[in-house]
């Protein structure tokens, strides 16, 4: 585990109906608080990976740089900018290849999804 300086692997890009409130894609969720805690607790960083199809049946992975989380102090705001800094990295990477996500739930909440246009 962790204490014993392993790594663990997260899947981070799931709907959360509780957790610190940030912003993906201009809109607020409620997003996973576990890696950012996971990372206080033991003084370690996360460390983003990504995975890109490519053609056939290839991918590419991409170890990218760590994400610190210092502590300051204050632990909520640790977590929740551990959070923030999740979340963009993970809207990043769906702006550079969109084909590859496909969310089977509703990724924010209600009232972003009542909020938008009727469709044509």
């Amino acid at each position: 585990g962790l204490e014993r300086g392993e790594s663990v692997a997260l899947l981070n890009d799931q709907k959360f109906s509780e957790g610190p409130e940030v912003t993906f894609f201009g809109q607020p969720v409620n997003a996973a608080p576990g890696p950012s805690r996971l990372a206080l607790r033991f003084g370690t960083v996360m460390q983003p990976i990504s995975v890109v199809r490519l053609p056939g049946v290839r991918f590419r992975v991409t170890v990218h740089e760590p994400i610190p989380v210092p502590p300051t102090g204050d632990r909520q705001a640790d977590i929740a900018r551990g959070v923030q800094a999740i979340t963009t990295f993970i809207e990043d990477r769906v702006r550079e290849v969109p084909e590859d996500w496909f969310w089977v739930h509703k990724r924010w909440p209600q009232k972003v999804y009542e909020a938008l246009p009727p469709e044509a």
